[in-house]
């Protein structure tokens, strides 16, 4: 069973931890200000090398509305 975190030593609050079980690995990461609508996991990667588990979590990136411009023609 592996069991593993990080903490940040000013204020000893768990960054992420990780800890096996039966069906996998649970990944949990510490994000203090956020809520559930703050934060969307699309596509993830993973990848397995010389015993390092490498995750990557793309950004999710907004799209830019379009403001609507009425041109007034000033006498």
């Amino acid at each position: 069973m592996i069991k593993s975190s990080c903490s940040k030593k000013e204020n000893k609050m768990n960054i992420w931890s990780a800890e096996e079980n039966e069906g996998g690995v649970d990944l949990k990461i510490n994000m203090p200000g956020f809520g559930k609508d703050d934060v969307q996991v699309n596509e993830m990667k993973a990848e397995m090398k010389n015993g390092v588990l490498k995750i990557f979590i793309p950004k999710v990136v907004e799209e830019k509305k379009e403001k609507n411009v009425v041109q007034v023609q000033v006498e």
